[in-house]
């Protein structure tokens, strides 16, 4: 009777590999590792927000923002303390903005919880919102030097093309597969540095497309190098296309000495919770048909909901102009926004008075807008619209 070979036991390194591995690994990122600043401290606060930050982001646009932040919140304490607005303030821009109120929240639970240090071990660390498996073992084996492994998609990629290890990264199999291996493989004596190394290696040598195998250090362990087929793992799966959907952004503008925008806080938990807008619209299904008087009623809707369907009668929203509409990728959206543009001379009698009475509304001076929490969707519909208004003026 034959056995099917465990999956584990088929693509495991045995023990000469894994030192060669770790050996090679090791000798190649303390020459070629990147000089970037979260990999210059040892504080455990500091490694969190760069994890959080790097998760479906990219480095170079991590950089300025890991800055920013650490100079306005350098402790713990510091992020705990602050209004949310600040935070997501200092986040906009950066994209996945659960990522931000979880990283607020889960400073909170540290000093609350745990007397402002965050916790060595991983069983600890996953007790805190927004810290899962991988971000647990980056700070548990980064902060605190413990044997822990992780596994991103860098990791993922480097093991399937070390090991030839066939089908969808994401599936449950493969997942245990891979924190199999990366336990095997974490080096006891500088796991910190072994883990970075592997993120590093997916990173700038064993890259999605064109990898460079001839300046990998680990090719001569590679199976995939090999095989002469590295472009096969790991296996090219097909995800759901990103939904088409609409929504409708009313910019408006009062031309006082100083022009002031009227901007809108989200609330909630969903996508872009706590951020400044424009008034908008929830997203809806795109409609080929699209038309004015509908985009109305929807934003009159939200007017209402508001208290704010006085001041901001159906003749003002009857001036506004459609001025185009800009599109924005979420990870899965595909948004067009539709713009509005509404001038006033003034804002209504008893319009300041009424927003004074709702945390959601602000104005803003248009030389204001580029200091605050604004989505990059947000960003673009007003420099879509403040760019209208100008070409109308001339």
């Amino acid at each position: 009777m034959t056995t099917t070979p465990n999956p584990q036991e088929l693509h495991a390194p045995d023990e000469d590999t894994r030192l060669h591995l770790r050996e090679d690994l090791l000798a190649w990122f303390d020459e070629h590792q990147r000089d970037l600043p979260w990999r210059k401290t040892s504080d455990p606060y500091a490694i969190w927000v760069s994890e959080i930050m790097l998760q479906q982001t990219q480095v170079i646009t991590v950089k300025d923002y890991y800055t920013r932040w650490m100079q306005t919140f350098p402790d713990v304490q510091s992020l705990a303390s602050a209004d949310r607005d600040d935070v997501m303030k200092m986040w906009a821009g950066l994209g996945y903005y659960r990522r931000a109120r979880s990283l607020h929240e889960g400073a909170q639970m540290v000093v609350d919880d745990f007397d402002g240090s965050l916790p060595s071990d991983v069983k600890g660390l996953k007790k805190i919102k927004g810290i899962g498996k991988y971000t647990a073992g980056a700070i548990s084996s980064i902060a605190f030097d413990q044997v822990e492994p992780l596994v991103d998609g860098n990791v993922e990629r480097v093991f399937a093309r070390l090991f030839a290890i066939p089908g969808d990264p994401k599936q449950t199999s493969n997942q245990k597969l891979f924190w199999s291996i990366a336990r095997d493989l974490v080096d006891p004596l500088r796991p910190g540095d072994f883990n970075q190394s592997l993120m590093e290696l997916g990173a700038v040598c064993c890259t999605p497309k064109s990898p460079t195998c001839l300046l990998c250090p680990v090719r001569e362990h590679c199976k995939a190098h090999a095989l002469g087929d590295t472009a096969s793992y790991p296996a090219k799966v097909k995800r759901a296309k990103a939904k088409p959907v609409q929504s409708e952004s009313l910019v408006i503008i009062a031309n006082t000495p100083t022009p002031q925008v009227l901007l809108y806080k989200r609330s909630g938990d969903g996508l872009l919770a706590g951020l400044m807008e424009a008034p908008s619209t929830p997203h809806s299904p795109r409609d080929t048909r699209y038309n004015k008087s509908n985009a109305m009623t929807r934003l009159a809707s939200l007017f209402e909901s508001e208290g704010l369907g006085i001041p901001l009668d159906s003749s003002v929203l009857a001036s506004a102009k459609h001025v185009g509409y800009v599109k924005h990728l979420f990870s899965h959206l595909d948004m067009r926004i539709h713009i509005f543009l509404v001038e006033l001379d003034a804002w209504p009698d008893g319009f300041v008075d009424t927003l004074e009475t709702s945390p959601s509304w602000s104005l803003v001076s248009t030389e204001e807008l580029s200091h605050q929490a604004l989505s990059k969707a947000q960003k673009k519909v007003f420099r879509s619209a403040l760019s209208s208004r100008e070409s109308s003026s001339d």
